[in-house]
């Protein structure tokens, strides 16, 4: 069967927005997963180390302590800012009553430094 140029063009056209569509997809897909180094002293990390156990234990005091703890860091530059939003993010959630998502965010955090 011939097939005039404009259906090919038309084809070529719908293919190429198909795929411009995909690799826009999957760079935000990637952007949203995306995790924060934390570029963090040894102080802060140990304060992540116990909010993640905080978090674990449901112990919204010792999440508020470590939330606290955390923000001074990040104030005096100790901790990457970027991180410490994603900090925020956990413990607000596990206040929230998402312990375990907050649980599974932080590892994630963690696991990927």
């Amino acid at each position: 069967m011939i097939q005039n140029s404009s259906d090919v063009l038309h084809r070529r056209s719908f293919w190429g927005a198909v795929i411009a569509i995909g690799v826009v997809l999957a760079w935000g897909w990637m952007s949203w997963n995306a995790v924060p180094n934390f570029k963090a002293n040894d102080d802060a990390l140990k304060t992540i180390d116990a909010l993640f156990t905080a978090i674990n234990s449901r112990d919204a005091i010792r999440v508020a302590m470590c939330q606290e703890s955390l923000t001074k860091h990040a104030s005096s530059g100790q901790l990457n800012p970027a991180a410490m939003t994603e900090l925020s993010n956990c413990c607000d959630q596990a206040r929230l009553g998402g312990w375990e998502n907050a649980a599974r965010r932080l590892y994630r955090m963690i696991e990927t430094q």
